[in-house]
């Protein structure tokens, strides 16, 4: 994967680790979650990003799957904890 390829998914990750933290930090589950969607969302931004390096040739299409999928696990595992986090909130 190219630098600038690298940067743009490093950016993301970073973002997306300080959204889970800032609204972990901040003790209410309601603000937990919304911080969580803001870090889908990221997963989303990275999965975005990588159409671009791809069309732009700093990635193959390997690499490409590889990171894409990652992101997409991320993702749904995300959506998931959001979604147990609102339905343990409701007992």
């Amino acid at each position: 994967m190219s630098e600038i390829g690298s940067d743009v998914i490093w950016r993301e990750k970073k973002y997306l680790l300080n959204r889970v933290a800032e609204g972990f930090d901040d003790g209410s589950t309601r603000e937990f979650i919304r911080f969580l969607g803001y870090s889908q969302r990221s997963c989303g931004e990275v999965q975005s990003q990588l159409y671009r390096a791809l069309d732009c040739g700093y990635i193959d299409q390997l690499e490409f799957k590889i990171v894409y999928d990652l992101a997409s696990d991320c993702r749904k595992q995300i959506k998931g904890f959001r979604k147990y986090l609102r339905n343990y909130k409701k007992d």
